[in-house]
């Protein structure tokens, strides 16, 4: 979806699954989780692990038009990922949409009516359906370089749904990850 090559090697396949699904997800996910240290970057809330062992994430809670909390992105930092062309895969990326929205179309992301980039769900949880991807060094400049990202899913029932999220504090919630 998001890395600058989308051929993957297994070492990043292998290293970002481990480090996505064992590191803090659930507990991102959670607004209020015990054990968890919160800093603000302008719209990004930057949350670590107790311990000091750098085990942070950064997270945004998109809103529909009524206000309600409809999706959660969390990014990660990646560190000694590389895709197979050899460039380093700077970070990972995870969206949780709604339960009901049509999978096969998966998500698209722009970033400032920019380009968009597509990528596919992975799996539908209790908490919603989940795009689980790697970020490379082109998306997370974009991202550092924004004001906005639109995320659009479609649901059955109301056809394209955009969620928009702030780029405000980015890089500077990114930067405090590493």
């Amino acid at each position: 979806m998001f890395p600058s090559q989308p051929c993957l090697s297994a070492r990043l396949l292998g290293a970002a699954a481990a480090i996505l699904l064992l590191a803090l997800p659930a507990t991102a996910l959670a607004q209020s989780a015990e054990g968890v240290k919160r800093a603000t970057h302008g719209d990004w809330d930057v949350l670590c692990a107790e311990g000091g062992d750098g085990n942070c994430v950064m997270r945004q809670i998109g809103k529909n038009a009524q206000g309600n909390d409809v999706m959660v992105v969390t990014v990660r930092a990646l560190s000694g990922v590389k895709a197979d062309n050899g460039q380093e895969v700077p970070a990972a990326i995870d969206v949780v949409a709604p339960l009901g929205v049509a999978l096969r179309a998966g998500l698209r992301v722009k970033i400032d009516g920019g380009q968009d980039r597509a990528a596919p769900f992975d799996i539908c949880i209790e908490s919603g359906c989940l795009v689980r991807s790697p970020v490379g060094a082109e998306f997370l400049t974009a991202l550092k370089a924004g004001n906005s990202a639109s995320m659009t899913v479609m649901a059955p029932q109301q056809g394209e749904v955009a969620i928009n999220i702030s780029l405000r504090g980015f890089t500077k919630a990114f930067n405090s990850l590493r």
